[in-house]
């Protein structure tokens, strides 16, 4: 179907959870006044998913994205329209109650080659929208950052008052656009939530993410061992679920806090350990993990959810879990392979 500045509507049905069992009152922090609801970047990863919970729970939701949707979310409308054009994000956004922003580019290390592509990306297309969501008179605006933000942070676990230190344009980009936002809710009396996701995977992550879980799966289905950038003992992230991530954005939007906030669990894990789930996910022996040095990048980066926690968030998808789900989902791009130990998800 082609789409152009139009929208068009599916009917509700039941969504895929893509082999991840997810507790029956998932998304329970969305109230049923939320009203119009926009999500820029709908048609993206955390963007897909985020959608279809919103549009289970009954929102009314809206996405606006620069791409025709790959697979529309049942019960959710679509606006195509370049955010970049200010014009066309107040087209797109009139009317709307609630915003969730995750429109823009999400390769740090490409940023590095093209920083102009990305500032546009992302620094204009989030002015535009709260541009846009001024002239809508939007009552709550939730952004999705990035825990790169942080850089190499001084201690671990990192809390949402530790200095920012980009490294990436990618990274500057994003804290540029915490700045602009912090700074038009204020003088716009606009309610708005900054929320610093950490490693994000899970169903639907694009084939060309650099996010280590997906990549380690793929080499290990090809049969190659995972490409190990830093020290595997050294480096170690916070690995979360899309799932679990779209809860806590949702928890952000029904809450009255304002400022940053970090999406993650809490749980610091080893490269290393990351590639022996992987492995074990799909019943594969742990390969011997040759790695590049790469000092900039070897430093310990893991979310302190204190203040997710006091807004009632606990992230529900362990690891092993998730990572289970995700090579079970991957393993059919490869050759047959013994069935992988299933089972639910904790609640």
């Amino acid at each position: 179907m082609t789409i152009s500045k139009g929208i068009y509507q599916r009917s509700p049905a039941p969504a895929d959870t893509f082999g991840v069992t997810v507790p029956a009152d998932f998304g329970r922090a969305v109230p049923t006044d939320f009203g119009r609801t926009v999500v820029t970047g709908g048609c993206g990863f955390i963007g897909s998913h985020l959608v279809t919970r919103l549009a289970q729970r009954g929102v009314e939701t809206v996405v606006v994205d620069a791409r025709e949707p790959a697979s529309p979310v049942p019960g959710a409308d679509y606006v195509i329209a370049d955010l970049r054009a200010l014009d066309q994000a107040r087209d797109a956004l009139h009317g709307a109650n609630v915003i969730f922003h995750l429109a823009g580019t999400l390769d740090a290390p490409g940023s590095i080659l093209d920083p102009a592509t990305d500032f546009e990306a992302n620094v204009v297309t989030t002015l535009n929208v709260l541009r846009g969501a001024e002239a809508a008179g939007v009552r709550r605006f939730v952004f999705t950052s990035s825990a790169l933000v942080y850089g190499s942070p001084r201690s671990c676990p990192v809390d949402e008052d530790a200095p920012p230190q980009p490294v990436f344009p990618y990274a500057e980009s994003k804290y540029a656009c915490e700045r602009l936002i912090a700074s038009c809710g204020k003088a716009h009396q606009m309610s708005y939530v900054i929320g610093r996701a950490f490693v994000t995977y899970g169903p639907g992550e694009p084939t060309t993410a650099r996010a280590e879980v997906s990549q380690y799966l793929r080499a290990l289905i090809s049969g190659a061992g995972p490409h190990v950038l830093g020290d595997p003992d050294a480096k170690t992230r916070d690995f979360i679920h899309v799932f679990d991530v779209v809860e806590a954005l949702m928890t952000l939007a029904a809450s009255p806090v304002t400022g940053i906030v970090n999406i993650g669990t809490g749980r610091e894990t080893t490269l290393r350990k990351l590639t022996e789930i992987a492995a074990t996910a799909l019943r594969r022996p742990v390969p011997d993990l040759p790695w590049e040095p790469s000092p900039e990048d070897e430093y310990r980066l893991v979310a302190d959810i204190t203040r997710l926690k006091a807004l009632g968030f606990r992230p529900s998808i362990s690891l092993e879990d998730g990572v289970a789900a995700l090579a079970e989902g991957l393993s059919c791009l490869a050759p047959p392979l013994a069935e992988p130990a299933r089972g639910a998800v904790p609640a």
